[in-house]
């Protein structure tokens, strides 16, 4: 029986009742806000997520993306996407994100269900999976990389779909994301980033680091996040602990007898 109950609180049909289940978990302390966190978040589950879900929206996403650019009159594998195909290429990439949410976030295809206008339902769309995935909007998001091969005479469509194909094994960023959205939902969007970095304080404290700059508590929601992660795994990156104005207690010297 214990089993099968934790079977089911595994298995994720979508990501909207991966919230809603976040949402309905009590979280009154800051305490309970990071339990809740660490219990939705934890390895097991975001690999279930992957492979139960993300991984076949993905499929679901390139193959529709492939069907439909093979509708489209005028193109070959071989030669560029004329600027004239923008809107076709746009109303692919339309039903390949349609494809992609209904298994992934139905209520995000629900949402779009009356849109009538191409380039409005496109970017909206894209911005939508840009949040999912973890492709960062700064860069163009992925309208930006497929707008790169429209009008683009240096590339191929056979290139282009290399790279929607690549942009399928994203399931590093993927995780990340929704580790991201999971930590606005219980902690940013409740706590002052103040009230998290004195939480987080007595945290590092208890696996053996200490504060050395006063500007630990300035630190914003995107440091904290990434800081709680090292906490957890032991690792903090790149600039490692000291990014985060963390180091190592030094171990005191016991008095001889």
């Amino acid at each position: 029986m214990a089993d099968d109950k934790k079977k089911k609180e595994d298995k994720v049909d979508s990501i909207d009742d991966f919230f809603s289940a976040i949402g309905e978990e009590k979280h009154a302390e800051i305490a309970d806000s990071f339990k809740v966190y660490d219990k939705y978040t934890d390895k097991k589950k975001l690999s279930s997520m992957v492979t139960q879900l993300l991984q076949p929206a993905m499929d679901d996403w390139y193959k529709t993306f492939q069907d439909e650019l093979g509708k489209i009159s005028g193109l070959a594998d071989d030669e560029h996407i004329a600027s004239k195909n923008k809107t076709d290429v746009q109303k692919a990439a339309i039903k390949a994100f349609e494809a992609f949410f209904k298994k992934a976030r139905p209520s995000v295809a629900k949402a779009v269900e009356g849109m009538e206008d191409t380039e409005a339902k496109y970017q909206t769309l894209a911005r939508e999976y840009n949040t999912i995935m973890g492709i960062d909007p700064r860069t163009g998001g992925v309208e930006g990389i497929i707008e790169n091969y429209i009008g683009n005479k240096e590339s191929t469509l056979s290139e282009f779909k290399e790279t929607l194909y690549g942009l399928k094994g994203r399931v590093g960023q993927a995780k990340a994301a929704i580790k991201g959205q999971a930590y606005m939902h219980l902690v940013s969007s409740k706590y002052n980033p103040v009230v998290v970095a004195s939480h987080l304080k007595k945290q590092v404290e208890k696996k053996g680091y200490e504060v050395f700059d006063e500007r630990f508590m300035q630190q914003d929601h995107q440091m904290l996040h990434s800081m709680y992660s090292g906490i957890k795994t032991g690792d903090f990156g790149e600039q490692g602990a000291k990014g985060y104005f963390l180091r190592q207690k030094k171990e005191e010297k016991k008095e001889a007898k």
